[in-house]
């Protein structure tokens, strides 16, 4: 085995070799140095990756070159760019809301999405985009991506819930917003029939709204 180079002390970028750790993987030794980082966190890192030049922080450096390039298309206060960052933050974030539905199942943001978001919103405007309409994954369990998404209205994607309620009435089975369109009832009041009053499916579904004149 060659001599190992000593690069204790030595700066590569953001990086300064504090010391060097062997590790064993699959019978192999490795040699990883450890590194404090400019930005305060320490990291492991190939001797190799560092001379090369391939490694220069912990990771923060290509955070903020993707931020500013982000930014630097003057589009931050759009709301294209809004739902862009909730979009990667309800599948990144476990600590987001609903989670469950996003960050628990695996669902992710295409690499197209996820680094670029110019890529991103110049989808958005050749997809049909328009202030009134939210995006929609065509698949639920599918991901963020330009073959699996579209922008749709509020109603329409609450159809496309998972956690959507579904009646059955008649042999049909829809959800509510599905039987609201069908009776002209509006959903919220289908939904205090059954669960506040306890009326039948049948009587929610046929008994016209009266009129206050």
């Amino acid at each position: 085995m060659p001599a190992l180079i000593d690069l204790t002390g030595q700066r590569f970028g953001r990086l300064v070799v504090e010391s060097s750790e062997r590790v064993k993987k699959n019978g192999e030794s490795y040699v990883y140095w450890i590194c404090q980082c400019d930005c305060g966190n320490r990291t492991k890192v190939k001797a190799i990756y560092l001379t090369r030049g391939e490694t220069a922080s912990c990771g923060c450096l290509s955070k903020e070159i993707l931020t500013n390039r982000n930014k630097s298309h003057g589009l931050s206060n759009t709301r294209q760019y809004r739902i862009w960052k909730d979009m990667i933050k309800r599948c990144e974030n476990p600590n987001s809301a609903p989670h469950q539905y996003y960050f628990d199942k695996g669902v992710k943001v295409c690499n197209e999405w996820r680094n670029n978001f110019q890529s991103f919103y110049d989808w958005s405007i050749s997809a049909g985009y328009k202030e009134n309409l939210t995006i929609d994954r065509i698949d639920t369990a599918g991901n963020y991506e330009p073959g699996n998404c579209r922008w749709v209205s509020m109603k329409h994607q609450s159809n496309n819930r998972t956690n959507n309620r579904v009646i059955e009435f008649k042999g049909l089975k829809r959800t509510v917003a599905e039987w609201e369109d069908i009776t002209g009832i509006r959903s919220g009041t289908i939904r205090a029939r059954i669960d506040k009053y306890k009326w039948s499916i049948e009587k929610a579904l046929t008994t016209p709204v009266k009129k206050v004149i």
